[in-house]
């Protein structure tokens, strides 16, 4: 079954808010998206990046991936550590 395109922005809107409301240096867990989204956010990952991808842009915000945990938010200091091809894309 299709999700419809409003559905997907809500979830999109919900993410970027607790990921925005994560403080710098710490750590919005898996389950924290997934309840913020009220399904696995492993299933809709391209919904996290695609969040992940507006604060960059509107806010100057950078997360990481912490295997199997979820995302940290970089604080400026941590910014050299951004991947290559990961600023490629910012």
């Amino acid at each position: 079954m299709r999700i419809p395109v409003s559905a997907l922005e809500a979830d999109v809107i919900a993410l970027e808010k607790a990921l925005f409301e994560t403080a710098v240096g710490d750590i919005c867990a898996y389950k924290t998206l997934s309840d913020a989204i009220g399904r696995d956010v492993k299933d809709a990952r391209y919904l996290v990046l695609k969040a992940i991808k507006r604060l960059n842009n509107e806010h100057g915000c950078l997360f990481s991936v912490v295997f199997r945990v979820g995302y940290k938010r970089l604080e400026s200091s941590e910014f050299h550590a951004v991947g290559k091809l990961t600023r490629a894309k910012i």
